[in-house]
């Protein structure tokens, strides 16, 4: 008997029910019961997200609403009319598409088997783009390979797609190169969580189903094909992999035939509405990961909505509730050993311009005073390099708890914003340099180095004042 595993009603889709338990369900379970649950959740942030972005684009291309009225008109319906869905899914049959994992002839997710693909056979784990690859595996990992059961690796499938870091022999790791912090945005319950990722069809702009998506495709993935048009709905899942999964006699992926993909050429393009965007005088480019760039230091582009960085989501989002906050959870990974998840919640008055600009002045002037810092230590030899860390990480944070106060007031409509200005430098100044004269008094120093330090002091003194005629001028 061969094996199988439905996606369409096996569980695979980690979920919390009502009462706040754990269970897994299969697409038709997790949609029919949305409204009643809470969220998903998983261990992984990456197959977490993922989950939650296959199921937002499985009900674009089923619900396809045209306008924002019709997202509207969903909402208030309370529940995704299962009847719409069930026509879909017959659709995708009567076309072919199998929603089984190891379908022989059209596997859900992944390419048919191909026996010029036996080279590229790899172990299971492979799809687990957290785990090092190549001699990194041998390196780092000192255990039997693992044997994936079918609904990991139908999560893996998708984690695979979006957040790949490693590129396959001088081809990208993914269609974004890096992959960048992803957003959703959470409702107070999944169904409010999924229908926050629907696109009014009439803004996108682009051919939104030709080519279909990945699971409707009938044309093979032709490995290291360049394209460069795609439609909506291919974009958001390209096949920048062929995947094939082996399972074992006991239904088990022991297995995959793991190689180069598709290659899209004209990423530059494209924005993903789920994705916030940076700008410089040359190009436009989505946030990432950075290890010098906490995230309370993007907030500004994450909210920016008249400025046109924040993600089509969030403006969206914006239009149809005005009045509420926003709990957005951002993902993302930076390397197999650097995986990325905040959970932030924003009140949507910080998408004002004048709100934008003010976070945009405190947050400069935490950069300004944190290099003038750096500086002043920089040049004595004799501070210990993990008292200058100690000293710049406790002021990053005092910084970052400051700038979050300035957000609070910003909310509460504290509408002096020059005051909320010259408190926020006032503080990071204090700070600056009350660190400065701490960090020394710990250490047994000389005369001679004592003297340095104090000369050094008016670098910081220079950024003070350099801030002050700031605020005047503000």
């Amino acid at each position: 008997m061969s094996a199988s595993f439905n996606v369409l009603d096996r569980g695979w889709i980690p979920v919390i029910n009502s009462d706040g338990d754990k269970e897994l369900l299969g697409i038709r379970e997790t949609l029919t019961r949305a409204h009643e649950l809470r969220e998903i959740s998983d261990p992984s942030p990456l197959e977490e997200y993922s989950v939650y972005r296959f199921l937002g684009l499985f009900l674009m291309d089923a619900l396809r609403p045209k306008k924002q009225r019709s997202i509207r008109e969903l909402l208030q319906s309370g529940r995704f009319d299962m009847e719409q869905i069930e026509a879909y899914i017959a659709l995708c049959q009567s076309e072919g598409v199998s929603f089984d994992l190891f379908d022989e002839e059209r596997p859900f997710l992944q390419s048919k088997f191909d026996p010029d693909d036996t080279g590229s056979m790899k172990p299971s784990y492979k799809l687990d783009c957290t785990l090092p690859s190549g001699n990194n595996h041998t390196h780092f990992i000192h255990s039997s390979p693992e044997i994936l059961v079918p609904d990991r690796a139908a999560r893996l499938l998708l984690t695979t797609y979006w957040f790949c870091t490693a590129g396959a022999q001088g081809y990208p790791s993914g269609v974004y190169g890096a992959p960048p912090y992803f957003g959703v945005i959470k409702g107070s319950n999944l169904f409010e969580t999924l229908a926050s990722l629907l696109i009014p069809v009439d803004t996108i702009g682009i051919a939104f189903d030709k080519p279909p998506v990945l699971w409707r495709r009938t044309s093979p993935i032709v490995a290291k094909a360049e394209v460069g048009t795609v439609s909506w709905l291919q974009w958001l899942l390209f096949p920048t992999r062929r995947i094939h999964l082996i399972p074992d006699e006991n239904g088990k992926v022991s297995g995959v035939y793991f190689c180069q993909g598709e290659n899209y050429v004209n990423k530059e393009a494209w924005r993903d509405p789920y994705v916030t965007y940076r700008s410089n005088d040359t190009t436009v480019f989505p946030l990432r990961p950075h290890s010098d760039s906490p995230i309370w230091r993007n907030i500004c582009d994450i909210v920016d909505i008249p400025g046109d960085h924040a993600s089509r989501m969030l403006s969206l989002y914006r239009s149809i509730h005005s009045e509420q906050d926003v709990r957005l959870t951002l993902t993302s990974q930076a390397s197999y050993l650097s995986v990325h998840r905040h959970d932030l919640t924003l009140p949507l008055k910080l998408s004002e311009p004048d709100a934008v600009d003010l976070m945009m002045s405190c947050i400069s002037a935490a950069q300004q005073m944190k290099r003038s810092l750096g500086k002043a230590f920089g040049g004595i030899s004799a501070i210990p390099a993990a008292s200058v860390s100690t000293a710049t990480k406790e002021f990053e944070k005092s910084c970052e708890e400051g700038f979050w106060t300035v957000c609070e007031k910003l909310n509460a409509g504290n509408s002096q914003l020059q005051q909320l200005y010259y408190e926020y430098c006032t503080a990071v100044s204090k700070n600056a340099l009350k660190l400065y004269d701490t960090i020394p008094a710990k250490l047994n120093l000389r005369a001679h180095t004592l003297a340095e330090i104090e000369g050094n002091r008016n670098l910081i003194l220079f950024e003070v004042k350099k801030l002050a005629k700031k605020e005047e001028s503000t």
